[in-house]
């Protein structure tokens, strides 16, 4: 998905035409404060153009909701290995080589040594 189709951005680089006139006009009557509030929506529009695409122009692509959730839980799953080797250092080593995120998330215990703690 395209944060800006081409409608959207069409529809905004007409608006700021029209706010480059109607400044000029403002600043022509000397109106300042109509000018600086005119002023202030065009940078306002430029910005969230700027935001909304990439080189070239090219409009910038959204990731789908499926890709942000997954980015989410591995951000959330290493958070919570950072936090946990932070109290146990061994126990955060191993989750954090033995659990696979991705497409999917995976525990796959140690074959040749399996975990074995004492949480007293």
């Amino acid at each position: 998905h395209e944060l800006l189709d081409d409608r959207a951005r069409a529809e905004i680089r007409a608006r700021l035409q029209a706010l480059q006139e109607q400044r000029q006009e403002a600043e022509t009557t000397r109106d300042h404060g109509r000018a600086e509030a005119l002023c202030s929506e065009e940078e306002s529009l430029l910005e969230a153009l700027r935001r909304a695409t990439g080189l070239g122009g090219r409009s910038r692509r959204t990731s789908s909701a499926a890709e942000r959730a997954r980015i989410n839980v591995t951000r959330t799953l290493r958070g919570a290995i950072r936090t946990i080797g932070d109290e146990v250092p061994t126990l955060g080593a191993y989750l954090d080589r033995h659990i696979e995120t991705g497409r999917t998330c995976r525990y796959e215990p140690d074959p040749v040594a399996p975990l074995h703690f004492d949480l007293d």
